[in-house]
């Protein structure tokens, strides 16, 4: 890795911390990885998706690995809550808290060695493990750029891929369409690299056949155990590869059997024992979207929404640049075929949500990058060139900073999150509460790595909905989206609010009277030239004392 994978492994990080939440979307994964550091693998039965399975199953795969990652950090955790003690963090806080504390005035004095009991910690680590492997399958597809188009070329398309939103934000969250693009992206590396012509003929067919293996087993695999669709991305691949005699369709469909046959002996043989039950996740999921349609009941979008929306938004400047690279280098349209090829099949589905289509971006970006290297090193040439060159650092900057807008913005919309974590403020740790957690607030960020305090009861139980089911359950305490069905039994504690939309300030004058005062009080909240809306959402309600006599009685 360069200092331009750490570049844009620092943003991803940085968007990790700006909005540490999660959805519905990312729960089966991040909860399984929860399950799989508090429970182990023996001992399964209180794991997460026994209780809530969700529309289809999902792979344990991903999970395991993530597992796998953090799961030194969580004994180190341990090592620190429970093996130092307060004298000693207070011997090393206070000596290096004389050296910073002139710089950064809000260091702390010492720490408790009980914060590293925070559960949520792990969250933190799971979310930068994946980071690390979404940032590590970038550079390996820079590697094999820097041998095809040269140095600048790879560091390039890391740089687009950074300044966009969709991949450095998504790119931490436990979808399995995360998990498909860190394998895709290594097919890509395999596929794109050029072979060298130095190497002796026959060690240099050799060579040819072992990458279009891999190629196959990994895109394969990938399709197999994590999204089914990245069939669509593979067949034009598998294609050209045998257009181009890199393959022949024999071995192209003997290897392709093989390495079918070991992934869902993979896939079924660990989700299996997971599930309890002979499974193969994907092959349902499958069924349930394709054969089945039931995707369309989650919304549907015209057939040219992939074109016309979601591909612009996520690859921004990278697509005038990949025009250019289209037009110009033979090699990046043959690059481009399969990304045309995913994005035209795909739009006949009619559900239709940005992660399907992930898989494109590295394609464009790559041919932006190769787009964006001829462009500046032909900006010496003449003035029209040298103005494209400065227009370009223009985008890229505007990029940048529209996309950290964007994921400001974004914060707001995990108020589960947020009001979980205000709960577990609102009592002792050592007090027996049972928590009632609704539906809503489960689906925008209360997880189970939120769950902090071990005495207390998080329930999650969906059916519970009627004011005497609340009463019955013995709730103390309830995250609930609408407090008046409890105004009688229930007080309100505190309320968390939510984005509800965004207005652009179209008052020029008022604009640049914030972005002066952003600048001579340092206050960079004036510099944004919108304004943020946000409403109260999930409430935080308390059961009032006379409730439980009532009910003993």
């Amino acid at each position: 890795m360069n200092h331009w994978d750490f570049f844009l492994f620092l943003v991803m990080v940085t968007y990790i911390i700006m909005c540490p939440y999660t959805k519905v979307e990312e729960s089966f994964n991040l909860q399984a990885t929860h399950d799989i550091l508090t429970y182990g693998v023996v001992d399964i039965s209180k794991y997460d998706h026994f209780e809530f399975p969700g529309v289809v199953p999902r792979t344990f795969v991903g999970s395991l690995v993530l597992a796998g990652m953090v799961y030194p950090f969580k004994n180190l955790m341990y090592f620190l809550s429970t093996n130092i003690k307060q004298s000693t963090y207070d011997e090393i806080f206070g000596y290096v808290y004389k050296y910073v504390h002139p710089y950064i005035p809000s260091f702390p004095k010492t720490v408790n060695p009980e914060i590293f009991q925070n559960k949520f910690l792990l969250q933190y680590a799971t979310r930068i493990a994946l980071a690390f492997l979404v940032v590590w399958s970038f550079s390996t597809l820079r590697k094999s750029m820097t041998k095809t188009w040269g140095k600048e070329a790879g560091n390039f398309m890391i740089l687009l891929t950074a300044i966009q939103f969709y991949i450095p934000f998504w790119g931490s969250r436990t979808l399995p369409n995360i998990f498909a693009l860190i394998l895709v992206n290594i097919a890509y590396s395999y596929w794109i690299l050029k072979t060298t012509r130095k190497k002796a003929i026959r060690e240099n067919r050799i060579y040819e056949r072992t990458r279009n293996y891999f190629v196959i087993f990994i895109l394969t695999f990938t399709a197999v155990v994590f999204r089914i669709e990245i069939v669509l991305l593979a067949m034009p691949i598998f294609f050209l590869e045998v257009k181009n005699k890199k393959i022949t369709f024999v071995r192209l469909l003997i290897v392709g059997l093989i390495s079918t046959l070991i992934s869902l002996g993979i896939t079924v043989g660990i989700d299996s024992y997971f599930w309890g039950k002979l499974l193969w996740p994907e092959g349902s999921v499958f069924q349930f979207n394709v054969l089945n349609n039931g995707s369309i009941a989650y919304g549907t979008s015209p057939w040219y929404s992939y074109l016309t929306v979601h591909v612009p938004k996520m690859c921004t400047i990278a697509i005038p640049f990949a025009l250019y690279a289209f037009y110009e280098k033979p090699r990046i349209r043959r690059l481009l075929t399969p990304a045309i090829y995913y994005i035209i099949i795909y739009s006949f589905l009619p559900h239709k949500e940005t992660r399907f289509i992930f898989y494109v971006v590295p394609l464009i970006n790559i041919a932006g990058g190769v787009g964006l290297f001829y462009v500046h090193s032909s900006s010496a040439f003449s003035v029209t060139k040298k103005l494209l060159y400065f227009l370009t650092i223009f985008l890229i900057i505007s990029n940048f900073v529209i996309s950290g807008l964007m994921a400001y913005i974004s914060s707001f919309n995990y108020p589960g999150g947020y009001a979980l974590n205000s709960m577990n403020k609102l009592e002792s740790p050592k007090k027996r509460i049972k928590l009632h957690i609704d539906v809503y607030t489960a689906q925008t960020g209360a997880s189970r790595f939120g769950q902090l305090n071990n005495k207390w009861i998080y329930d999650k139980n969906e059916s519970v909905k009627t004011v005497q089911q609340f009463i019955e359950n013995n709730y103390n305490y309830a995250l609930v989206l609408e407090p008046s069905l409890h105004s009688k039994n229930w007080e309100i504690v505190s309320s968390v609010e939510a984005l509800s939309g965004v207005t652009i300030t179209k008052d020029y004058k008022k604009l640049i009277e914030d972005v002066k005062t952003c600048f001579t009080e340092k206050d960079i909240k004036k510099c944004i030239p919108f304004k943020i809306h946000k409403e109260k959402k999930i409430y935080i309600i308390k059961r009032k004392p006379e409730s439980f006599r009532f009910t003993e009685e």
